[in-house]
């Protein structure tokens, strides 16, 4: 069996978009689990050349057999139509990946996540959910899924993509109480980092730090450099606002000045901390504000902290994951997590 990771291929769950009841993640799996496992396997696609319209032969005639028992309306062909083409950048709409109507690397692979693969990620993700509790009010962030949602009184009322640590630098699984937002923050940069950061000095890199806005501070005494440190603005790493929480791995939500990163598929690219893009909407709900009141307040340009009654942040790590209208989707096992 050909295996790739892969970066979301939906199956069709039982919610509709207008149940709008809110994640409820420990029976959507089961009842998942339920429809694959009558679900019969499809033949692998072997590895091949980049398939496109125009494209022949059996490769192709393997790909519309597998849409034709997905979507139904398929034709049997081996010829590479517009048609086929059609349907195939509907099912990388429905996967969550580029949907450009060619099949490439990222493309086959969603077609040859097979039915014990999904089994797989299913049993797992039921297994780390665990019948969790998330009472009135919390956000969980799912770290494969890059995203985060808040649920009051058990329902959804905000769905965000996020970034997360880096293989190298992971966000911890934990559940952590969000207590403060901070306005307009500074950024000492942490030890880690700060290691990277001693080694561009040596090397002479300070042009970097001057593009960067990012002071070096030494001791007086010694010259040793002592920290690193970037002052508020529209260019520091937390961007306009900090959601601050309380654990052990100094681990806490923010905005980005590098926002772009929000548009990519793999988004396991931070430190170790979460970057939110819907920043201020997490934290006009937080605080039980408006929008309208967060913006004044970065608007104000100082750097000031509000507070608010603490709310759980639960990160969790599940590969099989409900998106906002109730389908199951498989997501890469980013940190290998998954046996």
């Amino acid at each position: 069996m050909f295996k790739k990771v892969i970066t979301a291929i939906a199956i069709v769950a039982s919610l509709s978009a207008s149940t709008a009841i809110a994640l409820p993640v420990e029976h959507l799996l089961e009842k998942e689990i339920r429809k694959v496992e009558r679900e019969r396997d499809i033949e692998d696609i072997p590895l091949g050349p980049t398939l496109r319209v125009g494209s022949k032969g059996e490769r192709v005639l393997l790909l519309s057999k597998f849409l034709k028992h997905h979507y139904r309306y398929t034709k049997i062909t081996d010829i590479y139509t517009e048609d086929l083409a059609s349907i195939v950048r509907q099912f990388q709409v429905d996967a969550g990946i580029q949907s450009d109507g060619i099949v490439g690397e990222q493309t086959l692979a969603a077609i040859n996540w097979d039915k014990e693969d999904k089994l797989a990620a299913l049993r797992f993700s039921l297994e780390k959910w665990n019948e969790r509790d998330l009472g009135d009010k919390a956000v969980v962030v799912n770290i494969p899924a890059f995203e985060l949602v808040a649920v009051e009184n058990g329902r959804e009322v905000l769905r965000s993509k996020t970034i997360v640590g880096r293989p190298k630098h992971r966000t911890p699984e934990m559940i952590s109480p969000a207590y403060s937002i901070k306005y307009n923050p500074d950024w000492n940069v942490p030890a880690g980092i700060h290691k990277r950061y001693v080694k561009k000095v040596e090397a002479g890199e300070m042009e970097y730090f001057t593009s960067q806005n990012i002071q070096i501070i030494r001791n007086e005494e010694t010259g040793e450099i002592e920290k690193f440190w970037q002052p508020p603005s529209r260019r520091n790493a937390l961007g306009l606002m900090k959601i601050e929480m309380k654990n052990p791995h100094s681990i806490y939500m923010h905005d980005t000045n590098e926002r772009f990163y929000f548009n990519r598929s793999n988004r396991a690219r931070s430190s170790g901390c979460i970057r939110v893009e819907k920043y201020q909407e997490l934290g006009a709900w937080l605080g039980e504000w408006d929008v309208n009141t967060i913006q004044k307040r970065i608007n104000s340009g100082k750097t000031h902290w509000t507070g608010f009654d603490e709310v759980n942040v639960h990160v969790v790590y599940l590969t099989a994951w409900p998106d906002a209208s109730g389908k199951i989707q498989y997501h890469r096992d980013v940190y290998r997590k998954q046996k």
